[in-house]
């Protein structure tokens, strides 16, 4: 039983050690080593939400504590130091930023402007554009004109090719135009 006791005590004063030492990247942009925590009741550490291509959410601080309430996961990211190493709340690695065009609909019609993306490590590059030039439409999503087209649709197109791939919107009346005259040719000649 004393045992016990003992191993208990040994362990509790273990894991006081762990967290009284925690320490947590604490600089404005989240650069540099971590510093000790002051608050040893805090078993947290927090930074801005990292979006991939378009990068860390404005307004969120690195340090030492939770993030704000109904911030988690949308503009800030939170890590216990012992769920994977202390400073857990360091930027993450980068890959290397291009640009790409920005697309918004003002009064009816596209304007674009050309934006950094800023991509994670090993992400390639890659940009979207609205795919109907006609009039714009709630269907294309995309608050950046960075990476890869948000959702599975005809009206978002997807690029890769090089920077600023996305130059001109694709306009898909004009590929239906074409194949409805593809098909009409085809029907005349099986009827002639």
């Amino acid at each position: 039983m004393t045992l016990t006791i003992f191993y208990a005590a040994v362990a509790l004063i273990l894991i006081e050690t762990v967290f009284s030492s925690k320490s947590c990247i604490q600089t404005p942009d989240g650069s540099g080593a971590g510093t000790t925590c002051t608050n040893d009741k805090e078993l947290y550490c927090s930074r801005p939400f990292f979006t991939d291509y378009t990068g860390a959410a404005e307004g969120v601080e690195y340090k030492c504590g939770r993030c704000e309430a109904d911030t988690e996961g949308t503009t800030c990211f939170q890590c216990k130091p012992l769920d994977s190493v202390y400073n857990c709340n360091a930027p993450p690695a980068l890959g290397t930023p291009f640009k790409c065009w920005n697309y918004t609909e003002v009064a009816g019609k596209w304007e674009k402007e050309q934006v950094t993306c800023t991509p994670l490590e090993g992400k390639a590059l890659g940009c979207n554009s609205p795919a109907i030039t006609r009039t714009p439409d709630s269907s294309y999503v995309s608050k950046s004109g960075c990476g890869p087209c948000p959702t599975d649709t005809l009206s978002c197109r997807t690029c890769t090719d090089k920077e600023l791939c996305n130059a001109a919107p694709r306009d898909l009346s004009r590929v239906t135009c074409v194949i409805s005259s593809v098909i009409l040719s085809a029907a005349y000649l099986l009827v002639y």
